[in-house]
């Protein structure tokens, strides 16, 4: 199978881009983990014939996706890992609108223990969704993400993430019964000598406990940290960034024109976080306009950094000064837009590229 991927293909970087053009073809998204089973065995055992082209297909959800995308990576000497964790979308979802992610989570094990639930605003909104992704190394450059599930992205990844754990044979504990399977992990994980080949969740049957319940509190950081991650989305790939921002704008104008428009309250931004948020990557758009790619590159990238570095929040005052120290000129009405005005953006078409100094 990994021949029949890659061919005469001898650049490891292409070769991992060929099998994930493979799997991407060769497999389509089913869940039937309480039908058989997880691996990649219950993947490939199960063929399928698709109706139209004749050729053979399998089902599986994102673990088996990218566990086969490890295995054919590895079968021709790459380097590749698994990646378990959850996606990060929005962070103001309320408790009462939360729902169950899959209806397996529910079932019991034959001891009537409860694994895992995880609950999330919808399918769309992608609140700690539990996921599997990939990594395969290249000496050159190190770690290199894949998902063949979200954008179907090679080389980079879209959506925030908090990963559990990365590989196979995780190790769980030394307190861990070594031969006890139930209950562990998404759903019913196999335990071999205390280890899983997947941790993605906490698990209840350590201690018998039959219920159990985790939060995950998101404190957004100020502007322009929310804003900052929406536009970014729309900036990779290079070669089709500006199609991206293109379309993106004409929607976000579009929605803010349909809001003012049937605007009920003053206050919209602030009882609509979506909106705000949306508000904010416009302003980080309107700020490259001004700036310029060069500059507000480097804007963002000492703000990162800054950011990283001292594993807290950057006030927006101190936002304002790198972008001025970068920009060499003052910005003031720039911040004194949104900072002072909860109003949708107002701007003449003379302030879009003041001129530095």
């Amino acid at each position: 199978m990994a021949k029949e991927a890659i061919s005469n293909e001898t650049n490891p970087y292409r070769q991992a881009a060929l099998i994930f053009n493979f799997v991407s073809r060769k497999v389509r998204y089913y869940q039937h983990r309480m039908e058989r089973g997880v691996g990649t065995d219950v993947l490939l055992n199960f063929p399928l014939k698709d109706n139209d082209s004749g050729e053979n297909y399998y089902e599986g959800g994102c673990d088996q996706y990218h566990s086969l995308f490890v295995a054919l990576c590895r079968a021709v000497g790459i380097p590749a890992r698994p990646v378990a964790g959850f996606l990060m979308g929005a962070s103001w979802v309320k408790e009462k609108d939360l729902q169950p992610f899959l209806q397996i989570e529910t079932e019991l094990s034959p001891e009537g223990l409860a694994g895992t639930q995880h609950l999330i605003q919808s399918k769309d909104a992608m609140m700690a969704m539990p996921h599997v992704w990939a990594e395969f190394y290249l000496p050159s450059c190190g770690w290199v993400p894949v998902d063949l599930n979200i954008g179907r992205t090679f080389g980079y990844l879209m959506v925030a993430r908090l990963i559990m754990s990365k590989g196979f044979d995780v190790l769980i504990g030394p307190n861990i019964n070594k031969t006890d399977n139930e209950g562990y992990g998404f759903q019913w994980a196999l335990i071999d000598a205390g280890r899983v080949d997947l941790m993605q969740s906490g698990v209840w049957n350590i201690a018998k406990i039959r219920s159990g319940k985790v939060k995950i509190l998101h404190h957004p950081d100020p502007f322009p940290a929310d804003g900052y991650f929406q536009y970014a989305e729309n900036l990779y790939p290079l070669n089709e960034s500006e199609v991206k921002l293109r379309k993106w704008r004409e929607e976000v104008l579009a929605t803010f024109k349909k809001v003012e428009q049937q605007m009920i309250s003053k206050n919209i931004f602030k009882i609509n976080p979506d909106l705000k948020t949306m508000r904010e990557a416009y302003l980080c758009d309107l700020l490259r306009r001004i700036v310029g790619d060069e500059k507000f590159k480097r804007i963002f990238e000492t703000y990162l950094n800054l950011r990283l570095t001292s594993r807290k929040p950057i006030p927006t005052e101190k936002f304002r000064k790198i972008a001025e120290q970068i920009y060499r000129a003052s910005l003031d009405f720039y911040f004194r837009e949104w900072i002072n005005n909860d109003s949708l953006p107002q701007f003449g078409q003379n302030k879009y590229r003041a001129p530095a100094k």
